[in-house]
C-alpha cells in the first residue's frame, strides 16, 4: 500500500501532449506520482498513474505512457447541443463549512452550459460565514439563490432544494467537489436521449490525493464506478453482476453527482430524512434513492462523461468517522429493503456471506463484493476494521432510531412545504437524541 502524495490531473489528447509540473503538496512535499485520466472528444479512456521527476514529468515520458491507449472515437453529436437546453437547477447542501463555498461555487459558475440556477441550501445557518459568502458570490450572479434550511440532515436541506427549484431537472452535488466545466450538459444529455431516463450520476475522481487516508480511499474504494456508461433498469438492462441488484445502489453512483426528473424523485417522496448524513444513520439516502427510483420503473443512467473532483478526507480522525457512517448507512439501506420486503433477508444473507468467503475472483460473484472486500483490505491496513464492522452491526438499531427521530420532527414535511415553526438550530435537535 502506497502511502505517499500522488498529484492529480487531465490529459486531454485533443490539446496535445505537453510537460506537466504539479509542483509540491501544502507540506513541501514534491510529488512522486500522478493520477490522470486521459481523455479525447470528452470521452474517458483510461486513468493512468504515471512516475514524476520532482513533481514533472516530459511530454515525451507522458506520450510512452499513453501511447497504447485507444484514441476514441470522434465525439459524437449531443442532444443537448441541438436545440435550446432545459432549463437546470443545481442544488448545493452544505453545513458549517463557509471555506468551500468559493471553490465549489465558481467551478457551478464556469459551466459551458447556457441554462441553470444554483440553490445553495444551508444546513446549519446558525453558523456564521456561508450566507456571507454566498451573498457576495450572487450580488454578482442572479444565478445563485441561498435558501437556509435548520431542520438536520444532508437529505432534509436536498428535500428543501427540490421545493426550492425552479426547474423540472435538478441536479446534486455537494460543497467538497469542483465539477468539470462539462459536467451539467453530459448530466443532462442521457434524460434527453431516453424519455425513460429519471436518474443520471455521473464519474467522481479524486481532486487530490495528498495524504495517505486520501490516497487510500480512492485506492481501495472511491466514488468513481468505472469509464463506461451504464443503463440500469428492471427490464431491458438489468445488472445481476450486482450485489443484491437493484436494492443496493452504490454500484449505481454516488450523491456528489446525481440528477433525478422531478417528478421521478418527488415520486418516491424525495430523499429519505431517516438516512443520510446529519441523521442517525449517518449515511446511504443518496444511494437508497437511486434503488427505489429503479423499483418504480424508472431508468438509471451513468454517464462518465459527467465528471467532477472530489475532496477525500484529509486525516485519519475524519476517515475513520465516515467508515462508521458508510458501513452504518449500509446496513441501515438493507433494512430499510427487508422490512418493505421481508423475503430479500434470505438473499442478502447468501450474497453477503461471499464478501466474507471466497476470494473475489470468483466469476459469479456479484461485483460489488470486490469492493466491500476492497474496503475490509483498507480497514485492516488502516486498523479501523473494528470500526467498520461497528457501523454494519450498529446501522439495522440506527435506521430504526432514526425514522422516528425523523417522524417526531416531521421532517418529511419539508419536501411537501410543511414548515415547522420550530427555532432550534440543527445541532439541538440531534442533541436530543
Amino acid at each position: 500500500m502506497n502511502a505517499n502524495p500522488a498529484a492529480v490531473g487531465v490529459v486531454d489528447l485533443d490539446e496535445g501532449v505537453s510537460d506537466l509540473d504539479f509542483g509540491r503538496t501544502a507540506d513541501g512535499v514534491a510529488y512522486g506520482e500522478a493520477l490522470l485520466l486521459v481523455r479525447s472528444h470528452g470521452e474517458p479512456l483510461a486513468t493512468v498513474m504515471v512516475e514524476l521527476s520532482d513533481g514533472a514529468i516530459s511530454a515525451s515520458e507522458l506520450e510512452s505512457a499513453v501511447r497504447e491507449l485507444p484514441s476514441g472515437a470522434a465525439r459524437a453529436e449531443r442532444e443537448v447541443d441541438r436545440a435550446e437546453p432545459p432549463f437546470v437547477s443545481v442544488i448545493v447542501p452544505t453545513a458549517g463549512r463557509p471555506e468551500r463555498m468559493a471553490a465549489c461555487i465558481g467551478a457551478l459558475r464556469a459551466m459551458r452550459y447556457p441554462s441553470f440556477e444554483i440553490v445553495i441550501v444551508d444546513n446549519s445557518p446558525g453558523v456564521p460565514g456561508t450566507r456571507e459568502a454566498v451573498a457576495a458570490i450572487a450580488a454578482e450572479d442572479p444565478r445563485v439563490r441561498y435558501v437556509a434550511e435548520p431542520l438536520p440532515g444532508s437529505s432534509v436541506a436536498r428535500n428543501r432544494g427540490i421545493r426550492e427549484a425552479r426547474a423540472d431537472l435538478l441536479a446534486f452535488t455537494d460543497d467538497d467537489v469542483q465539477v468539470d466545466p462539462e459536467w451539467l450538459s453530459w448530466m443532462v444529455e442521457p434524460f434527453l436521449r431516453d424519455g425513460r431516463v429519471g436518474v443520471v450520476t455521473g464519474l467522481v475522481l479524486p481532486a487530490r490525493m495528498d495524504t495517505p487516508e486520501q490516497r487510500w480511499f480512492e485506492e481501495y474504494s472511491g466514488f468513481g464506478k468505472g469509464l463506461e456508461p451504464r443503463l440500469y433498469d428492471l427490464d431491458e438492462h438489468r445488472a445481476p453482476e450486482n450485489l443484491l441488484y437493484p436494492y443496493w445502489g452504490a454500484a449505481f453512483g454516488s450523491g456528489n453527482s446525481m440528477a433525478f426528473r422531478r417528478g421521478v424523485i418527488e415520486g418516491i417522496g424525495g430523499f429519505d430524512p431517516a438516512l443520510g448524513a446529519g441523521s442517525p444513520a449517518r449515511a446511504g439516502a443518496d444511494v437508497e434513492a437511486f434503488s427505489h427510483a429503479i423499483l418504480e420503473g424508472s431508468r438509471l443512467a451513468y454517464e462518465p462523461r459527467a465528471l467532477c473532483w472530489h475532496d477525500h478526507r484529509t486525516h485519519s480522525a475524519a476517515l475513520r468517522r465516515q467508515t462508521f457512517a458508510y458501513g452504518a448507512g449500509f446496513t441501515a439501506i438493507l433494512t430499510k429493503s427487508v422490512l418493505r420486503e421481508p423475503r430479500l433477508a434470505l438473499e442478502m444473507a447468501r450474497q453477503l456471506g461471499g464478501a466474507v468467503r471466497g476470494n473475489g475472483d470468483d466469476a459469479d460473484a456479484p461485483r460489488e463484493l470486490g469492493r466491500l472486500r476492497n474496503q475490509f483490505a483498507m480497514s485492516r491496513a488502516q486498523g479501523t476494521l473494528g470500526v467498520q464492522i461497528g457501523g454494519y452491526l450498529a446501522g439495522p438499531a440506527l435506521y430504526l432510531r432514526s425514522v422516528l427521530w425523523a417522524r417526531r420532527h416531521r421532517l418529511n414535511d419539508v419536501l411537501k412545504g410543511e414548515r415547522i415553526r420550530d427555532g432550534r438550530t440543527a445541532i439541538s435537535l440531534v442533541d436530543e437524541l
